[in-house]
């Protein structure tokens, strides 16, 4: 893969991929993430990308070197990973059975590992799309912040981060909204929110904060 025949560089990632097995699968996905952290052609990223994605899912050894494996995929891949891969990871987050103590510890997992990558000044759509997610769904398993942290971090994204897609302010706004509702006020930071993006030109924001403006004036 560091050769700068293009054809050889093929088929040693064709061999590699072949011959990935259970047993040496987390080297093997170390060393493609090494070689995708390195180059900067945009053919043999695609396939990285692609090929370390389908290990990954094939022979992943349990759920949390998974969730690594795709977080660096998404930081290093950056704009070409697909939407799908993002969907299987909160797949892989959501199906885990509730009442299986192995599984609730993925979820903590999840929420921690990805309250530490809020930290980073640059981040994927699509990554903090999946954070937002698992942030709205199981955020109140966090065993470093409370509820009411988990709320001010989702302001601070909202307020704060630098996004590409605007869509991805909905994905944030949604996990705020789960949030929130489990309070037993709404915070005024979150109603400030709300009322800032109740003008907002994306029109699944203005619906969202208009909603829940609406649920606050008017609580059943």
């Amino acid at each position: 893969l560091e050769d700068h025949d293009e054809t050889l560089k093929r088929k040693t990632l064709d061999l590699l991929y072949s011959m990935t097995n259970p047993a040496n699968v987390i080297v093997i996905v170390d060393k493609l993430t090494s070689f995708l952290r390195a180059t900067t052609d945009i053919y043999l990223r695609t396939e990285l990308v692609s090929r370390i994605n389908q290990l990954a899912e094939k022979f992943a050894p349990n759920s949390a070197w998974f969730i690594q494996t795709m977080n660096n995929l998404f930081e290093l891949g950056g704009d070409i990973i697909r939407h799908e891969i993002g969907h299987n990871l909160m797949r892989l987050v959501a199906e885990s059975s509730s009442s299986g103590m192995e599984d609730q510890d993925i979820r903590v997992y999840a929420v921690e590992t990805y309250v530490q990558l809020l930290k980073k000044t640059v981040l994927p759509d699509l990554m903090i799309q999946v954070i937002a997610w698992v942030l709205g769904e199981y955020g109140h398993l966090s065993t470093s912040l409370d509820r009411s942290s988990i709320i001010r971090l989702l302001c601070h994204e909202l307020n704060e981060r630098q996004l590409e897609q605007p869509q991805t302010r909905a994905w944030i706004l949604a996990a705020l909204l789960k949030q929130t509702a489990h309070l037993p006020s709404v915070p005024q930071e979150v109603i400030d929110v709300l009322h800032r993006y109740q003008s907002s030109l994306l029109v699944d924001l203005q619906q969202k904060a208009h909603e829940f403006l609406e649920l606050i004036k008017n609580p059943k």
